[in-house]
């Protein structure tokens, strides 16, 4: 006789509640249906608590995003201005306008140390390896 037949022959001997939850049997089933919605109830909450902490740090990297989304447009509009490309052409690319001059500053003589002014000339350099 399995489980379920057990029970129903249960059943049909007590046929009123309270005769039905004086037995062993039946008192031991109710306990055991309880403790499994308990512990099926146990890993939806702890699920949904996971899920919430996930959504909640999604939301913060979201807010990240959309403010690093706003500081670069707000570079990109800036950059597209034709102010900012002339002086980026000038100072990265060595460009000038036409008809504008160029002029070229030289630093205190402790800043042209570094590089020697008696530098033989490029066409110096040239003859000196031809004959050597």
């Amino acid at each position: 006789m399995n489980f379920f037949q057990e029970i129903s022959r249960i059943i049909e001997k007590y046929r009123n509640p309270r005769q039905l939850f004086s037995s062993n049997i039946a008192v031991f089933a109710a306990l055991l249906l309880s403790l499994f919605i308990g512990y099926k109830s146990l890993g939806i909450v702890l699920k949904e608590r996971a899920l919430r902490t996930e959504v909640k740090n999604l939301e913060e990297r979201v807010a990240k995003v959309r403010e690093t989304n706003k500081f670069l447009d707000k570079e990109i509009a800036q950059t597209r201005s034709p102010e900012v490309i002339e002086k980026l052409a000038k100072e990265q690319l060595n460009l000038q306008k036409l008809g504008e001059l160029v002029t070229v500053v030289i630093l205190s003589a402790s800043s042209t140390e570094s590089f020697p002014l008696n530098t033989p000339s490029l066409w110096e350099r040239f003859k000196s390896l031809i004959l050597r």
